[in-house]
């Protein structure tokens, strides 16, 4: 019974706090009671804030902290600067909902519809937004550090400089959402759809992205320092000037990828398809690319001294100005490619690789046959 009285005057006393209209409107369109534990059949005449028609109705400001909202339309609701922080909002509709700088630290939003909420510089840290949908939701400057974004929707949603540091994105579907300049350092982006996003400049240094699908994206100047990208797919993706120091690309799809003045130094490229892929001034120095495809890749002015390209497919690639200084090319394939006034190549490795007729050679180096 003690449960039951704690529980009628906590909902109690933010009812007062309710404008009178949402109260004197969620009274009249209350039809269920609470019931407490060992109180069957004994009704109560005050409605939850659970029932409370809150559809479009101003709460900006307000406190609901901890409140039990699940369920509850909110849509196009008020919200902005209210504190909702380790409040139940599960299924609850908030669609167009302003939270703009409202509090859900620690929130429980799984399930919800948040398509196109205002929640420009809330506060989202720990929040749990599990299978949640926030597509085309204005998130700008939101700090969702840690939160839990597992197959949450945010199709065209705007990140810009949002704040995912350590965040769960795992299967999260981003299609051209925007996370220009965003923090997503050690987020877990595994299997995550981010096709066509926008992600310049963002920093996503020891994120883990593994078979998460990146084609088309937008990732010019960004911070992959030891991310993980094994077999993600880059396909088309711009990746101008972008770190990738000591990332893991083993097995990636990086097909008419643009890679020019990026850098992979130290690398894990093994298995890497760069078939068309542009790399001009790119900095590849002891990058593993053993086994990797880059046919038809232009490697113009590239670094790739003490690169491993063992067993590399270089089939008409452009090498022109390249450095290949110490750079293993044991069992490499260069028929067709272009390496005139490459620099750092002797004879010695050539040895060790092949080509054909087409294949274009600084004066006075030779290459034997392929097969």
């Amino acid at each position: 019974m003690e449960r039951a009285v704690s529980f009628s005057r906590r909902v109690a006393a933010l009812w007062v706090a309710l404008p009178l209209g949402l109260a004197a409107g969620a009274a009249m369109s209350s039809t269920a009671a609470y019931a407490g534990p060992g109180s069957e059949g004994i009704h109560s005449a005050e409605p939850t804030v659970q029932q409370a028609q809150l559809r479009r109705e101003d709460l900006g400001g307000r406190n609901l902290r901890g409140e039990d909202l699940v369920r509850a339309n909110l849509r196009g609701a008020e919200l902005s600067g209210a504190d909702l922080s380790r409040a139940d909002l599960r299924r609850a509709n908030l669609t167009g909902a302003d939270l703009t700088q409202a509090i859900l630290t620690d929130a429980d939003l799984g399930s919800a519809n948040l398509t196109r909420a205002r929640l420009t510089a809330a506060r989202m840290e720990r929040a749990r937004l599990i299978d949640s949908n926030l597509s085309f939701a204005e998130l700008s400057g939101a700090d969702l550090s840690f939160a839990d974004l597992r197959d949450a929707w945010l199709r065209g949603a705007d990140l810009g400089e949002a704040i995912l540091r350590e965040a769960d994105l795992q299967r999260a579907q981003l299609f051209q959402a925007r996370l220009d300049a965003a923090e997503l350092e050690k987020a877990d982006l595994k299997r995550a759809s981010l096709i066509q996003a926008v992600m310049a400049n963002a920093n996503l240094a020891d994120a883990n992205l593994r078979e998460a699908d990146l084609a088309g994206a937008d990732l010019a100047g960004a911070e992959l320092r030891r991310a993980i990208l094994f077999q993600v797919d880059l396909t088309g993706a711009d990746l101008r000037r972008a770190d990738l120091y000591g990332a893991n690309l083993t097995q990636a799809n990086l097909r008419q990828a643009t890679l020019n003045n990026a850098d992979l130094g130290q690398a894990q490229l093994a298995g890497a398809d760069f078939t068309g892929a542009e790399l001009g001034r790119a900095n590849l120095g002891h990058a593993d690319l053993n086994g990797a495809r880059l046919t038809n890749a232009d490697l113009g002015a590239a670094d790739l001294g003490t690169a491993n390209l063992a067993g590399a497919d270089l089939r008409a690639a452009r090498l022109v100005r390249a450095n290949l200084r110490l750079a293993a090319l044991r069992g490499a394939t260069l028929s067709g490619a272009d390496l005139r006034s490459v620099r750092g190549l002797t004879q010695a490795q050539l040895d060790q690789a092949c080509g054909d007729l087409d294949t274009r050679l600084p004066d006075g180096l030779t290459i034997e046959p392929c097969g």
